[in-house]
């Protein structure tokens, strides 16, 4: 039987918030940073996850933060994290889906996802749920991994050993020319630039381990008996200790692609 996506992110959401969030965050200071975003602002954090880009907008300051997600349990740790952070009075989750947001048109001057909202299932759609939440002149920032980086690498070891899913591939927002296109129709695209995203694990072992965490991969991985799960561990082992030092200290060496871009008036 097939996990619902926002059940599968749920199950997964405190691993991934321990294991998968701390390298995405320096990401996300750098997608807010590209936004200048400031105590003006109300920002939306859009597929936002344990709150990724969130609680960077509200320690930036920002006035007003709201995160959405459609996955509850990421939603909980999300509201547990800014709670800790001492910015819980300026932040707000809500549950919902990147194309039928939850929040009144122009409601916001900025929206953010951290590699989020790239996996939505019809980017059209999301594309202009984006614009209808923001104000005339409203910036838009996303991060994405591009299809020719080390990213796709590791997704095809992973599809040896499980389905690859139907539908929309993210890895077309890491191209600048489609990602151009999708936000063509309500959006002046502003910038496309690579950054570094790497993933920092002591071992090849702990490395793999960690990314199971994530929720798509997660729900694949539990479903294969421990014969299948054993051949795609030493797959993944042997990827990743492509990566190690001397030590066995693995230091992967990602890129991401941050899209800025600015809603027409």
């Amino acid at each position: 039987m097939s996990v619902a996506p926002s059940a599968a992110w749920s199950r997964v959401a405190e691993e991934y918030a321990r294991y998968i969030l701390p390298d995405f965050v320096p990401a996300a200071r750098a997608l807010c940073a590209y936004l200048e975003i400031g105590p003006a602002d109300r920002v939306v954090d859009v597929a936002c996850g344990p709150g990724t880009a969130a609680l960077v907008a509200a320690e930036l300051g920002a006035r007003q933060v709201v995160g959405v997600d459609f996955a509850p349990d990421m939603l909980r740790v999300a509201a547990g994290r800014a709670e800790s952070a001492g910015v819980a009075a300026r932040v707000r989750f809500l549950e919902g889906d990147a194309t039928a947001l939850p929040l009144d048109d122009m409601s916001a001057d900025v929206a953010v996802s951290s590699f989020g909202v790239v996996f939505a299932p019809d980017p059209e759609r999301a594309v202009a749920e984006l614009a209808r939440v923001l104000v005339p002149r409203g910036r838009l920032g996303m991060t994405a991994w591009p299809r020719e980086r080390g990213v796709a690498q590791y997704y095809a070891r992973i599809y040896r050993h499980l389905p690859k899913p139907p539908g929309h591939d993210s890895h077309r927002w890491g191209d600048p020319v489609q990602a151009r296109a999708w936000l063509e129709p309500y959006f002046e695209l502003l910038l496309a630039q690579t950054i570094e995203v790497p993933l920092d694990a002591p071992s090849a072992e702990e490395a793999w381990r960690r990314l199971r965490s994530s929720g798509r991969i997660s729900a694949g991985y539990a479903a294969l008996d421990a014969a299948a799960r054993a051949a795609m561990d030493r797959d993944l082992h042997t990827f990743f200790a492509e990566h190690a030092d001397a030590s066995g200290r693995v230091r992967w060496p990602r890129e991401a692609l941050v899209l800025c871009a600015r809603r027409r008036s």
